[in-house]
């Protein structure tokens, strides 16, 4: 059985910041990713979603100038290939990320990996099964799409924000279930595109976790783009209804679009993990429980989305870099929480 100082369950910001730290410092380091390396943030989140935005955020600027009589003439965004810039810039940087990580000696293993017993891990590959075993484990699955009953995305019209960030046309209608940072986010984005957007949330105003004020004079500038916003609205049926999506709201309104996001938060990816085979213990959304140093269990961790505490990727960076730097000790500080979390390369790799 193959044996590591370190094995990290979890290729996206937090797992691979530790495995940095980890290696350069001379630790043998497995790291197990079942889907894409770089995560979430970098194939089917922050990154993707911010070229989009960053590819209508000057038709803004330009259209201000056209109403002062300073331009003249039309811009479009040629939408497939922004979409084939994404594609190509993601994939780059995850295959670099992965070629960065193997150079530093890192053990890469492409599969699913559950825990069965403390500092034992089974990877699930194409080649088969393989029992790994380790001094020290860090959980960093992440998060994925949540859902709720009767909103459920269908792949056909009902889509979660990863399918609608790979979608191959701009929808003529979208609605948006939940008004968060997702779905704000792919609404500015839709509406910029020609998209008539729709926005729909159970929260007395959108983007329900800011201060209400703040809400406002966000809701008055969706207006201004023509993005409709239903606040205090609770939606109970989401389906494709004859080649459209059909929303259903608690008031008996029915809205139908071209196409629907389902954007009502995240879950953690805890699900046939087998955490609880480390000895860590879940809450009752399925969030892996730390203390306040970030231990699961005894020689095992958890850093990032999913253990709850803020499901940012700067966030899961810093707390991989408190972690790594743990293991390598000593150190015996609690860790530190903040909103934001920047650190420079020093910080990276003093230990």
């Amino acid at each position: 059985m193959p044996s590591y100082d370190v094995i990290i369950l979890g290729g996206g910001p937090g797992g691979t910041t530790a495995a940095r730290i980890l290696r350069q410092a001379g630790k043998g380091v497995a790291l197990v990713e079942d889907t894409h390396w770089g995560g979430t943030c970098l194939n089917c989140g922050c990154i993707p979603t911010k070229m989009l935005l960053g590819a209508t955020t000057p038709g803004a600027m330009l259209g201000a100038l056209q109403r002062i009589r300073l331009l003249k003439g039309t811009v479009e965004v040629d939408f497939m290939a922004l979409q084939n810039r994404v594609k190509r810039f993601t994939k780059g940087a995850s295959q670099a990320l992965a070629k960065n990580l193997t150079e530093l000696g890192v053990h890469l293993f492409e599969g699913r990996g559950v825990c069965t017993a403390p500092g034992r891990v089974r990877v699930s590959t194409v080649q088969g099964d393989q029992e790994l075993a380790c001094a020290c484990l860090i959980l960093a699955c992440g998060t994925s799409a949540a859902a709720f009953p009767g909103l459920i995305p269908d792949n056909d019209c009902v889509l979660d924000s990863t399918e609608l960030l790979r979608i191959a046309e701009v929808p003529e209608s979208l609605i948006i279930v939940g008004a968060g940072a997702i779905g704000l986010e792919l609404a500015d984005f839709f509406a910029a595109m020609g998209s008539k957007v729709t926005i729909v949330e159970a929260a007395p105003h959108i983007a329900p976790l800011e201060d209400a004020d703040v809400a406002g004079e966000l809701l008055r500038s969706l207006d201004k783009k023509g993005i409709v916003c239903h606040e205090g609205a609770r939606a109970t049926d989401l389906r494709t209804s004859d080649a459209k999506a059909r929303l259903s709201l608690e008031n008996g309104t029915v809205i139908t679009a071209a196409k629907a996001l389902v954007a009502v938060g995240r879950k953690p990816n805890t699900n046939g993990l087998g955490a609880e085979n480390a000895g860590c213990t879940l809450d009752g959304h399925g969030y892996i429980r730390v203390n306040p140093r970030l231990e699961a269990a005894h020689n095992t961790y958890a850093v990032g989305d999913v253990n709850g505490i803020m499901l940012l990727a700067h966030a899961a960076e810093h707390q991989a870099a408190y972690v790594a730097r743990r293991i390598l000790g000593p150190v015996d500080a609690k860790y530190d929480y903040c909103v934001f979390c920047p650190h420079d390369e020093t910080d990276r790799i003093a230990i």
